[in-house]
């Protein structure tokens, strides 16, 4: 099945010929027979090549880290949450499935679904748990309050 297309072309990653510093997207060369593959990895490396690959995850990896410390310093983390969380489902299953956005985007829509209803339930979640929280307060100061008066304590 797809799978073991997708292990073939993972394959061809230990070839010598495989790895060009600028891929094959620019020569004569019909590298999709020389090295079949099925996967966007495989595809790309091909294509561009793995110095394009590595300056593209340095400047990703670099924002990612700037993106992070602006979210966490600006101290508005919650109305960030759902929508982490959705993109999390969406990118981790959607690279998982495979192709992503190029072949299958349902793949990606679905689990982005899958990500927003499970933010919008751990919200609501948090929500209930907040009111629980804020009711048992209310019950334990109104009590308090009751046998303060029925001890006849005053404040002077």
């Amino acid at each position: 099945g797809t799978l073991t297309i997708r292990f073939t072309g993972f394959s061809q990653w230990i070839k010598p010929g495989f790895w060009q510093p600028f891929g094959y997207a620019f020569s004569d060369i019909d590298y999709k027979y020389l090295y079949p593959y099925h996967d966007s990895f495989t595809g790309i490396a091909l294509k561009v090549g793995y110095i394009p690959i590595i300056i593209a995850l340095i400047f990703i990896y670099k924002f990612l880290i700037k993106m992070h410390k602006v979210i966490l310093q600006s101290g508005k983390t919650e109305p960030m949450k759902p929508l982490m969380t959705a993109l999390t489902f969406s990118v981790i299953f959607g690279l998982l499935t495979g192709q992503g956005l190029s072949s299958y985007p349902i793949n990606n829509l679905f689990f982005l679904f899958i990500g927003c209803f499970a933010a919008i339930n751990r919200d609501e979640l948090g929500l209930r748990n907040q009111y629980k929280r804020q009711l048992i307060e209310a019950t334990e100061e109104r009590k308090l309050k009751e046998r303060v008066e029925a001890l006849g304590v005053t404040n002077t």
